[in-house]
Parts: structure tokens; C-alpha cells; sequence
């Protein structure tokens, strides 16, 4: 991505023009640019995206729908139901929710979880997702 770069008579860089420079205010880049600014471009990473959001009601409805939810709270630890517990809503960037999902998708690999033709943990989290 390329982002522009202002750098100001006194060669502070910004991302973007102040409102105001001295006493003069409504800055432009025309303004700027005949006043001892300089414009260039640099390239940025791509910001990352954004965590997947998923509904706790939704995600247990679907579990449930796949017959699998009685399995997966069974094979929960303490620590792990207390969080499905507690939480508001899951996302993928939340440490015990990528763990509890890499188990699941694990168990499924190995077989220890069957899921009924057609449905597969991606499916699932998807009618999940906020």
C-alpha cells in the first residue's frame, strides 16, 4: 500500500496535513506545497485483517445442528468451559478460542469427531461469524 508522506519546513514528516500551520488554518496540499512542504510516497505493509468474530449462540447452534456439541463440551477442560462461559463473543485472535479451535480441528483430522456429511468445522464457524 502507499501512503503519502508531508514533510514540513522543518523536516517533520506527517501522514497527513494539519488544520492549522502557524497562524494560517484550512491548509492545502497546493498551500503546503508552495510554503516549503514536501509530498512523497511511501510503501506500507498491508495492515493485517481484521480477527474473525463469531457468535456464541450461533457456533452452538450449528455444533448442536452438526450433533457434535454434547462431544465438544464434554471434551472441554474447566478452564475452557469457563471461558465459553464468560465470553461475550469469540475471535479467532483470542488465544484460548485458537487453541479450543485448532483441538477441534484436530480431533476431526484424527477422527475422534465425526461430523455428519457435507458440514466441516469451516462451515460451521461461517453461519457462526458476526
Amino acid at each position: 500500500m502507499t501512503i503519502a508522506i508531508y514533510t514540513d519546513p522543518h523536516g517533520t514528516e506527517h501522514t497527513t496535513l494539519p488544520h492549522t500551520y502557524g497562524s494560517t488554518t484550512n491548509i492545502t496540499e497546493a498551500w503546503a506545497l508552495n510554503h516549503g512542504w514536501t509530498k512523497t510516497t511511501r510503501e506500507v505493509p498491508d495492515p493485517p485483517p481484521p480477527p474473525h468474530r463469531y457468535s456464541k449462540l450461533r457456533l452452538h447452534r450449528a455444533l448442536d445442528a452438526a450433533g457434535i456439541w454434547d462431544t465438544i463440551w464434554h471434551a472441554l477442560t474447566d478452564a475452557q468451559r469457563t471461558y465459553w462461559t464468560e465470553a461475550q463473543e469469540l475471535a479467532d485472535d483470542d488465544p484460548e478460542f485458537s487453541v479450543a479451535l485448532a483441538t477441534l480441528r484436530e480431533a476431526v483430522a484424527r477422527g475422534d469427531i465425526r461430523l455428519p456429511t457435507g458440514v466441516d468445522i469451516e462451515s460451521i464457524l461461517a453461519e457462526a461469524e458476526i
